[in-house]
């Protein structure tokens, strides 16, 4: 079955921004009809998926790090 594919989009977006000014570019975008609200949603879920991802992460390190000082 064929499955429908979003358009390719280009705008200004600086990866090495914090997640916040990301996503800020990408409302922007929107703002300015460079991207169609629907992909601009895409992008934002996506950056907040990735700083799930992160957190996550970041905890799981921390609690291996607890467990090692504890001897566990």
């Amino acid at each position: 079955p064929l499955k429908s594919t979003f358009p390719m989009v280009e705008f200004d977006f600086n990866a090495k921004s914090t997640p916040s000014d990301q996503a800020s570019q990408v409302m922007a975008a929107a703002a300015k009809g460079e991207i169609s609200p629907d992909i601009a949603n895409m992008f934002v879920s996506s950056i907040a998926n990735m700083l799930r991802i992160d957190e996550v992460t970041e905890l799981q390190k921390r609690i291996e790090a607890l467990e090692k000082s504890l001897n566990v």
